[in-house]
């Protein structure tokens, strides 16, 4: 068994874990890169200079490729948990963007522990049907499946910031950057879909608790293009300072 499968029940043997969380499309990835840029304190300040050491390598965007994440020392994607969590030697500080659809979509049911695979088994179909999705027992299970995967307890201290857009404007992103900004007649999107982003934020908040965070934060950005944290602005003119000119790119 790799070594780090073997500390993986109970031993924290690594530092802190950095957790971006959002629906597809809401802007973790931009979010991200320009708080590296424009030196954000997107997780307060205690922990600035730790969370400022994730990105230094300078490789700021999304990687789906576990191998070259690893390598260039990129952020991971919460579908690199189960990698993460038999690397021998793991960042001791990391950043790890979570998909919120994904996890009600799959990556729930492939991080739960066996007894837990079951529980959603006898609810559901595995990738999840989209009228799954909007079902808040199935959500609650897939969203705890995931959080309570072993690897998490492993670190000292977690921050968790979840980054939350109104659904009208998270489907025009996604959609959006789907077509490579190009503009687009967006279609409609169907009910479920609306209640499958509100059901999984609110599964997704209700259980944080379940990795005993030091810090929890809230970030979205308002009207006018400022960048806000748990209340506060964090970044004055965020689109237009991160060069947004077209409203639906951020």
């Amino acid at each position: 068994m790799p070594d780090g499968e073997d500390r993986m029940h109970g031993e924290q043997d690594l530092q802190t874990c950095f957790v971006v969380a959002g629906f597809r499309g809401a802007g973790k990835s931009t979010i991200i890169k320009t708080s590296y840029d424009l030196d954000l304190r997107l997780f307060g300040e205690k922990y600035h200079q730790q969370f400022r050491g994730t990105g230094e390598t300078g490789h700021h965007g999304e990687n789906d490729d576990y191998d070259m994440a690893i390598k260039i020392g990129a952020n991971f994607q919460g579908r690199h948990i189960h990698d993460l969590a038999k690397e021998p030697s793991p960042p001791q500080s990391l950043l790890i963007q979570v998909d919120l659809k994904h996890v009600i979509h799959k990556l729930g049911y492939t991080a739960a522990s066996r007894d837990d695979r079951k529980k959603i088994k006898k609810v559901t179909s595995i990738p999840t049907q989209l009228k799954s999705k909007s079902d808040p027992k199935i959500c609650d299970l897939m969203v705890k499946g995931f959080l309570e995967h072993p690897f998490f307890r492993r670190f000292k201290a977690i921050l968790v910031n979840t980054v939350h857009t109104d659904f009208d404007d998270n489907y025009r992103q996604f959609k959006f950057r789907k077509a490579g900004g190009v503009p687009v007649d967006f279609d409609e999107p169907g009910e479920h879909l609306r209640k499958a982003h509100r059901l999984v934020y609110s599964s997704w908040n209700k259980n944080i608790k379940i990795l005993n965070p030091v810090e929890s934060f809230m970030t979205s950005v308002d009207s006018s293009g400022d960048l806000i944290s748990n209340g506060r602005c964090i970044c004055k003119n965020w689109k237009e300072k991160a060069g947004f000119a077209n409203p639906l790119v951020a």
